[in-house]
């Protein structure tokens, strides 16, 4: 008998083979402009869906599911990108947007090293080509994840999952409670030893649950009928083995 989280990981892993198999997939590399951001954010979201998948399964008792929550804010903010590149039709939106995107991201590490010391010739030369550079106001949402959100209709995974993760980016004390517990005068640490814990069981299905809308999203923007038959039988397997959803 097939273990069923061996099966259910191998399903998500033979979608993303069914969708790069494609002749849509491999053709959107015809504009280098729109490829470049959609191939990395795509094998961004990819990489580190199945990089969770190994830590819920990671047989050191020391990882947990709770060490993969940063990596799920990365994912969903990587997605929220992607969907923006797969809803807009116009190319140079996308070229020049992720540009300007760059180089902000440039400019705001240019306005924090000017005031480091010991700055080297070549840090003074990428703090005069970036300093002062700001992001063109029709591109502001780019920088924006509400923004961003709300433009590719994703302010609910915004507002429910995106902005609680928060804490696993940025030290919150709170979150001592999901690395254990003080119990008398000595502190407890969790193991994961425990993935039947309910907090646990939550946290895989919404995992599962936004890996299913990326492998969808992509899939409805390849636009591929025999794709979407293959797809639409392995996200239904999920929906069983995972969610207990029947046909």
């Amino acid at each position: 008998m097939v273990d069923k989280v061996v099966l259910v990981d191998n399903t998500y892993k033979r979608a993303f083979f069914e969708i790069e198999e494609t002749d849509e997939f491999i053709n959107i590399s015809a504009n280098q402009d729109v490829a470049k951001v959609f191939y990395t954010l795509y094998n961004r979201c990819k990489r580190l869906f199945i990089t969770m998948l190994y830590i819920k399964e990671a047989p050191d008792k020391n990882v947990t599911c709770y060490e993969a929550l940063p990596l799920l804010r990365t994912f969903i903010e990587a997605y929220f990108h992607l969907t923006y590149v797969m809803s807009e039709t116009n190319n140079t939106a996308i070229k020049e947007g992720y540009e300007a995107l760059e180089k902000n991201s440039h400019a705001k590490r240019a306005a924090k090293l000017k005031h480091a010391e010991g700055l080297t010739v070549e840090d003074m030369e990428f703090i005069e080509e970036y300093q002062g550079f700001k992001m063109p106001r029709e591109y502001e949402f780019l920088d924006d994840m509400r923004k961003l959100s709300a433009k590719t209709n994703q302010l609910q995974i915004y507002r429910t999952h995106y902005t609680d993760l928060n804490s696993y980016i940025h030290f919150n004390p709170s979150t001592v409670l999901n690395h254990g517990q003080v119990q008398g005068n000595k502190f407890i640490f969790n193991f994961n030893e425990t993935q039947n814990r309910e907090d646990y069981t939550y946290i895989e299905r919404v995992i599962y649950a936004l890996g299913c809308l990326f492998i969808c999203e992509v899939n409805n923007f390849l636009n591929n009928k025999e794709l979407e038959g293959k797809i639409g039988n392995l996200i239904g397997n999920i929906h069983k083995e995972v969610f207990g959803i029947k046909d």
